[in-house]
């Protein structure tokens, strides 16, 4: 388990280090493959959720990145120069995607960071498997308190 954790360790690191959306993807799958590992190797509930946690973190990233992205748009492909050279607008295609997954990526990037963690650490103290609805729940329950605190001072 000790170099699972190293693993994992490295991969946290080089999410902090991805610049490049490529970068942060790799990050994702790796983290996918340790959870995976996890799970059939039966190292806990821990281990895995540890894999969880940096694979959600690629995902927020990966979700930023995206909304920040210029886009394809239908037949009116535009084409504009970054720093000298012409660059094409990305395509999901393009970046390997699915668009569920940038769905996905993008309303977890959406949630605020304080949110987001709450979401993490209250299913890790529930010892619950770590997935995005642990993170859109919390969410969720936070927007609700909300409303209901405006009807209380109504």
């Amino acid at each position: 388990m000790t170099s699972e954790l190293t693993l994992i360790s490295q991969a946290k690191r080089a999410l902090m280090e991805a610049k490049t959306f490529p970068e942060v993807t790799k990050v994702r799958d790796l983290a996918r493959a340790a959870e995976t590992y996890a799970k059939a190797a039966h190292l806990g509930r821990e281990a895995e959720n540890e894999a969880t946690e940096v694979r959600l973190n690629a995902e927020c990233k990966a979700g930023e990145m995206i909304s920040k992205m210029d886009k394809a748009r239908g037949n009116r492909y535009t084409i504009e120069k970054v720093e000298g050279e012409l660059v094409s607008p990305s395509t999901l295609a393009n970046l390997g995607i699915t668009k569920k997954e940038s769905s996905l990526w993008q309303r977890l990037a959406a949630v605020p960071e304080r949110e987001f963690r709450a979401g993490i650490e209250e299913g890790k103290d529930r010892g619950e498997r770590l997935s995005r609805a642990t993170i859109f729940q919390q969410q969720a329950r936070r927007t609700m308190k909300e409303k209901i605190a405006k009807i209380g001072r109504a």
